[in-house]
């Protein structure tokens, strides 16, 4: 009873102690000097060495898991505090991300069992962003998105080659200044004076100097095009959402309006004839009943075409990542459904992308960062593939002493009562042509849209690269309301022809000048999600500057059904 007094007496004064050490050398060390002073001094009446050597084993051990126990918690308080004092905001998106997956995998758990499994009571609604991407890209949490899409668009003015603002029919017709010449060869041919005498020889036919006196009239246009295009998308999940197909059906309705603004020069009217074809006429009468007529080009004030826009199939895969809130890759596939041009009017709208098939690789991408940045990046490559579509060429017309006149005369407009230039048969013996003077090799038209034969032509579109970089506020206004602004980038190649004829009679390369296209634009999109179901888009886009693209503005309502 002695003993066992002793001991824990022993133990208890130097417990205290020993709970301050450092480490386990220095507690050691204390422990077996500690032990040797009790024993010395209070064991020394001649115990059993046996009984005192089992006494200081159970003591060391005792102190010992103590004084661990004690160093150890105190070890632990410490990376504790140090913990919370040193978080970053790393940690805190990290647990952020780990939180919103796994009511993912929930929400997901419950979409996508059967009835049977399904709780009794539905889990709170998931509200999610979703920044302005296109509709093949999106992302939805249950198994199938149905979509309705409307957007108003119009432009009357259009960036230049050289970035500089142009009015909207130079994209249509081409940028340099258009005469009567250069779409009329008749015109060009007199002023040019290979056009020959009437038959009477007493007086040059009037039409002849008419055409000639034309010949350098501006012919200015004034345009502008308004649209009114929706589309009926949908999307389905397949493999629990990692995997979703779907495709897009677009509609629409396109107005162009041109309006010629420039009128005969009073040069030009005092020296028209006054017993000629043209006596009389504005420069729009004969623009449209002389020359255009002759060609087969109904021109009108307003064009406008309804019709299906380019069917799109799409899929794509929502990657899951620690380091994205959404990381999606896709493919989509548009189909030339929409109604092609007609050349027989002067500049008809369309509502797809010119006749061409078209593939599109793209990805996007989310992070979730703070409710007031939400940064998101969508980036796509789209290829063209080569495709015959109908486009009024330009022929070369050849003339030399060789070949019939007839047969040139018939390929001329405007050409009514009036003849070539024959040096084999000189009309004027003391002064006959030369060769030189009565050959000729020009093209009907060196505008866009005015040559006189409609023809299938092989185009090979050019590639076009498009990035989109913005970011989203949550809670925007409203608790369920998501801002996003953002700024868009694409740039597209210049066009290529497929193959070219071996005579080169015809010249197709004029659709292929200033093809190429920069864009550059600003928009915005609030959204606002109702319930698990149902969500709402508004906002509209703006092109700030570009090349070769119309200054268009466009505003969008858009409606998603989730179910």
């Amino acid at each position: 009873m002695k003993k066992t007094l002793i001991i824990s007496i022993i133990a208890s004064l130097f417990l205290g102690e020993a709970v301050h050490a450092r480490s386990d050398s220095n507690l050691d060390r204390m422990i077996s000097q500690e032990v040797s002073n009790v024993f010395s001094e209070s064991y020394n009446d001649g115990y059993d060495d046996m009984i005192e050597h089992g006494i200081r084993e159970a003591l060391e051990e005792e102190l010992a898991r103590r004084a661990e126990d004690e160093i150890w918690y105190k070890e632990g308080r410490d990376r504790s505090k140090r913990h919370d004092h040193y978080i970053n905001r790393r940690v805190r998106r990290t647990i952020k991300r780990d939180v919103s997956a796994d009511k993912r995998r929930k929400r997901r758990a419950w979409i996508y069992s059967s009835k049977k499994n399904k709780p009794a009571k539905k889990p709170p609604v998931y509200i999610y962003k979703v920044p302005r991407w296109p509709f093949f890209s999106q992302f939805f949490e249950q198994k199938d998105l149905f979509q309705i899409d409307v957007s108003v668009s119009g432009a009357s003015q259009a960036y230049s080659s050289a970035g500089r603002t142009q009015d909207m029919s130079k994209l249509a017709f081409g940028q340099g200044l258009i005469t009567i010449k250069d779409i009329c060869l008749a015109s060009k041919l007199a002023k040019l004076g290979k056009i020959e005498f009437e038959t009477d020889m007493t007086m040059r036919h009037p039409d002849v100097d008419d055409l000639k006196t034309l010949a350098d009239q501006p012919v200015v246009f004034d345009g502008s095009t308004f649209a009114v295009l929706g589309a009926a998308n949908f999307a389905r999940h397949f493999r629990k959402g990692d995997v979703t197909v779907g495709f897009q059906i677009p509609v629409g309705v396109r107005e162009n309006k041109l309006r010629l603004t420039s009128k005969l020069t009073d040069n030009v009217k005092n020296n028209l004839r006054s017993d000629g074809s043209f006596t009389g006429k504005t420069l729009e009468e004969i623009l449209v009943d002389k020359i255009l007529k002759a060609k087969n080009i109904d021109f009108n004030r307003t064009y406008r075409t309804t019709s299906l826009g380019d069917i799109g199939i799409f899929a794509h895969c929502d990657i899951g990542s620690k380091a994205f809130e959404r990381l999606v890759f896709g493919i989509n596939v548009m189909l030339p459904t929409a109604r092609e041009q007609d050349s027989c009017k002067l500049w008809e709208p369309e509502l797809g992308g010119g006749g061409f098939s078209r593939v599109e690789l793209f990805t996007s991408m989310l992070w979730d960062v703070h409710r007031f940045f939400n940064p998101h990046a969508h980036v796509s490559l789209n290829i063209g593939v080569p495709g015959k579509v109908t486009r009024r060429v330009p022929e070369r017309i050849t003339y030399t002493t060789n070949e019939p006149r007839e047969e040139i005369e018939k390929k001329l407009v405007c050409g009514e009562n009036i003849r070539l230039l024959d040096p084999a048969c000189p009309l004027d013996p003391l002064m006959p042509p030369t060769a030189e003077e009565a050959s000729f090799s020009e093209l009907d038209s060196t505008v866009r849209h005015f040559a006189n034969t409609p023809k299938k032509v092989k185009i090979r579109p050019g590639i076009q690269v498009t990035a989109r970089v913005g970011t989203v506020i949550e809670k925007a206004i409203l608790s369920r309301g998501f801002f996003d602004v953002f700024y868009q980038a694409r740039v597209r190649g210049k066009d290529y022809l497929g193959f070219r004829r071996h005579d080169d009679v015809f010249e197709p390369d004029i659709w292929l000048d200033n093809s190429y296209q920069v864009e550059h634009k600003v928009g915005f999109d609030y959204s606002y999600q109702f319930n698990e179901n149902y969500r709402a888009f508004l906002g509209g886009t703006y092109a700030f500057a570009g090349k070769n693209v119309p200054k268009d503005l466009e505003g969008h309502i858009t409606f998603n059904f989730e179910f």
